[in-house]
């Protein structure tokens, strides 16, 4: 079953209640939780939990939860900024999309590879970690 959910600017949606179907739930979760937090669940479900503050941090400072974030000035894309070198080095560690093919913008993808990306060269890939 699919439910369009609607969002109106500046209006704030309180939380599903328990009473909703799960898929529903989920999307009005998704839709109220703001463009950061919103990947939380995601975030939390690949990285081990004590990173998951690190990370939803370096989140925040790359892409201000859009997944489309594209840097003008470079190939950095998706949530976590991957340059397009560096994503597609460790796309073929981990079977993602490539860059190319527009793997950066899969938040799934880009979470994962964030997460084999910290565990094989650490945080320091990222240059907005010493704020978090």
């Amino acid at each position: 079953m699919l439910t369009a959910v609607f969002v109106i600017i500046g209006v704030t949606i309180p939380p599903a209640p328990p009473s909703l179907p799960a898929e529903t739930a989920a999307v009005v979760q998704f839709v109220t939780a703001g463009p950061v937090e919103r990947w939380r669940p995601l975030v939390k479900e690949f990285f081990d939990p004590s990173k998951v503050r690190k990370a939803m941090c370096i989140l925040r400072h790359e892409s201000h939860g859009k997944i489309t974030a594209k840097n003008r000035y470079s190939t950095a894309a998706g949530l976590f900024q991957f340059l397009a070198g560096t994503w597609d080095w460790v796309a073929e560690h981990t079977g993602s999309p490539s860059y190319r093919d527009g793997g950066p913008f899969d938040p799934v993808w880009s979470v994962r590879n964030a997460v084999w990306l910290e565990e094989h060269a650490g945080w320091g890939q990222w240059t907005t970690a010493n704020r978090c």
